[in-house]
């Protein structure tokens, strides 16, 4: 069984919107700024998962592929 995380327990289970500190959101908006608009390959998935792993923000990979496809990630 996949574990949640808690921010996907707030928004997913419990349906309460999650906010991210200013600070994260600051490094998904750079990390954003280099994908977006992108067809995404396997190897820019992985990518972009490891570099927000690495910066501690990897419960939000599908967010950021959503948005940077101009898509809307589903709650």
């Amino acid at each position: 069984m996949d574990r949640l995380t808690s921010a996907q327990v707030l928004r997913q289970v419990l349906g309460v919107p999650v906010t991210v500190p200013l600070w994260a959101e600051n490094e998904l908006d750079a990390v954003l700024a280099r994908y977006r608009g992108r067809t995404f390959t396997s190897e820019d998935i992985e990518n972009l998962h490891t570099e927000l792993s690495e910066r501690g923000l990897g419960d939000y990979l599908p967010d950021i592929v959503a948005r940077a496809s101009g898509r809307h990630a589903s709650n």
